[in-house]
């Protein structure tokens, strides 16, 4: 047996299966007093029901919190030198101008 004949045997084993069980699950669920409760409405439905509240906040002080220097530390200004193009990365990286970890295909 040679592996074309093995798939096919195989491939014929598995359609067969699968093809009984599609039959069997027709023919199981076209059975007349089989049929589930509820088929061909389409729609779910809720027996009970809850009228919406509406809810207010009460009037009390609330307290206003300010977070402008509330006493963060902070690492300084933020500076950027700006960004640069793909292009000039490639040159900078060539002229030895920055700091690169893996080696970059030019």
């Amino acid at each position: 047996m040679n592996w074309i004949q093995f798939t096919l045997y195989l491939s014929a084993l598995y359609l067969g299966y699968y093809g009984l069980n599609l039959m069997y699950d027709f023919y199981h669920n076209n059975e007349s007093g089989n049929e589930p409760k509820n088929v061909g409405h389409g729609e779910i439905s809720f027996p009970e029901f809850h009228p919406s509240t509406k809810v207010d906040l009460p009037d009390e002080d609330i307290p206003d919190v300010s977070f402008e220097n509330a006493g963060a530390i902070t690492s300084g200004p933020i500076e950027s030198s700006g960004g640069v193009s793909i292009k000039e990365l490639f040159s900078l990286a060539q002229n030895d101008l920055i700091e690169f970890t893996k080696a970059i295909a030019y």
